[in-house]
């Protein structure tokens, strides 16, 4: 018997959405959750129905529907909502026909059929992209590729949410280090020179890469690249994403950066202004998270589903409702 699960999403199909055969996306309206107190938001709703022939086949379907859909629209509450079972209610059907549907939702309304520019949010893709394509190449090596990736962002804070320095942990090395596993995955090494290198004092032989981890990283970006400025930019995060992942592994260092207070109405941290400050200034350190994950992502996509849509690292801007 079909089965389909109800959940919780910011991105709704305009219409019911054909995946692969027995499998749909239909919207259903939305819904107001208080996440916090006094604090109400609205999400769309949408429902993964599936022909499989079991309950548990039919779960396995949506861990990897989820599993997509998070990574496709960063869409880190999904996954987690997912994860913490909230969507336990796995309602079996008799056929589609059977399966609530309202198009009327109030967030997302979204055509699957060319998703390119939600992929990537405040940019425009020219060409057409399809989640039931991308969902066509998706397998089991994709999965442990979207899994790395948030959960090296589980926890991630990227939101300044007090003008004190109230916090104890601040999670931000350990989401850089989570992105740097996956990036040397992605990115790969230089072959291992084949020659013999011995130490002069005690005689054991050294093996040596081919060219050097800077030397490989700016060759891999230039080949997928075309804009040689933004390969470059894109080749600085990496690296202070390595340096940060090195003391951090091997140190023990912990962030430092502390909230600053000032009188500025308005300031802004493009990559080049947070590299500097990173260590001490708390949005700075922000701004680096998030070019980190932005590479991160942007280097999946391509990697896996072959889109070659590099976009510049967004500035980070912060407005002071007491400056």
């Amino acid at each position: 018997m079909p089965f389909y699960t109800s959940v919780i999403s910011d991105w709704s199909p305009s219409t019911v959405y054909q995946l692969d055969s027995g499998i749909y996306l239909l919207p259903n309206g939305s819904v107001e959750l208080s996440e916090f107190p006094l604090m109400i938001s609205v999400h769309d709703v949408v429902n993964f129905y599936t022909e499989a022939t079991t309950l548990d086949e039919h779960i396995i379907m949506v861990k990897k529907i989820v599993a997509l859909y998070s990574f496709i629209f960063s869409d880190n509450r999904l996954i987690r909502m997912f994860d913490k079972e909230e969507f336990n209610k796995h309602i079996e059907v008799k056929s589609i026909s059977s399966v609530p549907v309202d198009t009327n939702c109030r967030r997302g309304n979204v055509d699957f059929s060319n998703i390119g520019n939600y992929i990537y949010i405040g940019n425009t893709v020219q060409d057409t992209i399809s989640f039931k394509d991308l969902y066509m190449k998706l397998d089991d090596k994709h999965l442990d590729y979207f899994v790395l990736y948030f959960n090296s962002r589980s926890e991630q804070a990227i939101t300044i949410r007090t003008n004190r320095n109230y916090k104890i942990f601040d999670n931000s090395y350990n989401v850089i280090v989570g992105c740097v596993t996956l990036l040397e995955i992605l990115i790969g090494h230089a072959e291992t020179c084949t020659g013999h290198n011995c130490c002069s004092a005690c005689g054991k032989s050294m093996p040596h890469r081919k060219m050097s981890e800077n030397q490989w990283l700016s060759l891999y970006l230039e080949k997928i690249i075309d804009d040689r400025k933004l390969a470059m930019e894109y080749q600085a995060v990496i690296k202070l994403a390595r340096q940060v992942r090195h003391v951090t592994v091997h140190a023990g260092k912990l962030p430092t950066a502390e909230t600053i207070l000032d009188d500025i109405p308005y300031d802004e941290y493009p990559f080049e202004r947070a590299e500097k400050l990173y260590q001490t200034n708390k949005v700075a350190l922000s701004a680096v998270v998030v070019a980190v994950g932005d590479v991160t992502r942007a280097l999946i996509l391509n990697k896996l589903y072959g889109l070659n849509h590099f976009f510049p690292i967004p500035i980070i801007k912060v407005t002071r409702l007491n400056g």
